[in-house]
């Protein structure tokens, strides 16, 4: 699915005065009194190949929302508009839809969903919501408790990364009178972990702001993962395979220091054969994968290459090496998630650009000159790559052309530059 959204619209105050909305998600009206009227006008463009139906929703802090589509059609089109502007069943924080178990999935979308009266802000924008559903549940006994929605279908990632859903949970038990009193728990983007106790009711609020995407909704209760520390990392084998794995509560070890990286599981792996392995949770929209090598936290090195969420990442392997693969939230904020399947597989193509030292480029053999270089995060390390060259290197090959010194300058300060002698990578000094 390959889609663009571009905003633009007009509002026609009371008082004549037009104001133009040029590509924006909201259109604010500002005060409007009791029993006011204000025209808005929507300028649409599309380049679809069939008609669109248009969904808009009005929300106020102190009044009512309501929702309504139509139909973005060709003139003299036999289209007919849509009826389907209901508001969900559990649009309210008083009307939520109750889940009776530890455990479940069940499929939402807050496409027509509203924000009520008081509702509280998403955190993730410090703005109201314009889009929200509420659950209540209720813990039959006290520990680990994990919320977690994901996409029912695939979506580009700048969609993804623009509207992603919140999930928010608030205490409701000994706090009377609705949305303005309950007690605020925790939130964080697509899920949220917290220590329930029991007996105790529950609200989780799904949220969105300016677009809605279809969900899943999964809910477990239970201790965090199995493989939560690195000495207990899950066993993957063979040349291929898949396992379903979730990192909902996992915390990290004192010597986990991956930038900001946290909740991290891991499996380990032994190569069957030298050559290219990739790994990938391809429904991952906020988990990051990473390959190390290493027998224990303080001495892990980054060999694979670094991806976005769902994207595979590539390793260099040597026979009988034990590899480890490390599954982690962004930050200690993001919440963590459920995949269904982490993947592996050897690769068919052949590694090119400069991530391999035999293929390297060499450059002319002068006293002086420049060249435009581009790092990019796919790069790895190949076995028996000495420590000293780093993670994530690439390559390439220069002959002096006589005794002396010689100065390089890199212009990156965040990456390092160093140089080596050797006619392989295993020789390097």
């Amino acid at each position: 699915m390959d889609f663009f959204r571009h905003y633009r619209g007009s509002v026609q105050r009371e008082d004549g005065i037009t104001v133009d909305h040029s590509h924006v998600r909201d259109i604010y009206l500002g005060e409007v009194g009791h029993g006011e009227a204000q025209r808005v006008f929507l300028h649409l463009a599309s380049k679809s190949d069939g008609p669109l139906t248009i969904y808009l929703s009005v929300t106020a802090w102190n009044g009512g929302s309501a929702s309504t589509s139509i139909i973005f059609r060709e003139l003299e089109s036999d289209d007919e508009p849509s009826n389907e502007t209901q508001t969900p069943p559990n649009d309210e924080y008083d009307s939520p839809t109750v889940l009776e178990s530890d455990g479940g999935v069940l499929e939402i979308d807050t496409l027509l969903a509203t924000s009520e009266s008081g509702e509280p802000i998403r955190n993730s924008t410090g703005q109201r919501p314009t889009q929200s559903l509420w659950f209540q549940w209720t813990a039959e006994q006290s520990g680990l408790a994990s919320f977690v929605v994901s996409p029912r279908i695939r979506l580009p990632s700048w969609y993804i990364d623009s509207f992603k859903p919140e999930v928010d949970v608030f205490l409701a038990t000994e706090h009377c009178c609705g949305i303005a009193s309950a007690r605020y728990i925790g939130s964080a983007d697509w899920s949220v972990q917290f220590f329930a106790e029991q007996g105790k009711e529950y609200r989780i609020r799904v949220s969105s702001s300016n677009a809605s995407m279809p969900l899943t909704l999964n809910w477990l209760f239970g201790e965090r993962p199995p493989n939560d520390n690195f000495a207990d990392a899950t066993t993957l084998t063979g040349e291929s395979g898949s396992v379903a794995g979730h990192n909902l509560g996992a915390t990290i070890e004192p010597g986990e220091v991956y930038g900001t990286l946290a909740s991290t599981i891991w499996y380990q792996w032994t190569a069957p054969e030298d050559g290219d392995w990739e790994f990938q949770i391809e429904d991952a929209q906020t988990v990051h994968l990473l390959v190390f090598s290493g027998d224990s936290i303080a001495d892990l090195r980054l060999v694979s290459g670094i991806a976005a969420p769902g994207e595979p990442v590539s390793v260099a392997t040597a026979q009988d090496e034990v590899y480890y693969i490390m599954v982690a939230s962004p930050d200690s904020l993001s919440g963590g998630w459920k995949f269904d399947e982490l993947s592996w597989a050897q690769q068919t193509e052949a590694r090119g650009g400069w991530d391999w030292f035999d293929t390297a480029l060499q450059w002319t053999a002068t006293e002086r000159g420049s060249v435009f270089l581009s790092h990019v995060n796919s790069l790895g390390v190949e076995p028996n790559e000495p420590q000293a060259t780093g993670i994530q290197t690439g390559w390439r090959k220069w002959t002096a052309p006589g005794d002396g010194l010689y100065t390089w300058y890199w212009d990156r300060s965040d990456l390092q530059l160093n140089a080596f002698s050797g006619t392989s990578v295993g020789t390097l000094s």
